[in-house]
């Protein structure tokens, strides 16, 4: 899984293949990937909401949105527990 900041999109890669699978637009502002298992996690930034969207990588499919608090001022990092602070 890649993104596409500029653009506005993701793609996701067949590493079997080296080429791209599938391409989704309208994914505003992805920024980071996490990946865990058959799932790709990218978060999604707009002036209406901030978001984590969840694709499963066998079916090339988004199956989930989890939307985040757009107040929040902290995140905690499952790598480093300790709290990361927004810039305000």
């Amino acid at each position: 899984m890649t993104t596409h900041f500029g653009d506005d999109s993701v793609s996701l890669i067949d590493t079997a293949k080296g080429a791209v699978a599938l391409t989704v637009v309208d994914i505003e502002e992805s920024f980071a990937v996490a990946m865990s298992g058959d799932r790709a996690f990218v978060s999604s930034v707009s002036a209406e909401h901030d978001s984590v969207l969840a694709f499963d990588t066998e079916s090339n499919e988004i199956v989930a949105e989890y939307p985040l608090a757009f107040t929040s001022p902290t995140w905690r990092s499952a790598r480093r527990p300790a709290l990361v602070r927004r810039p305000d």
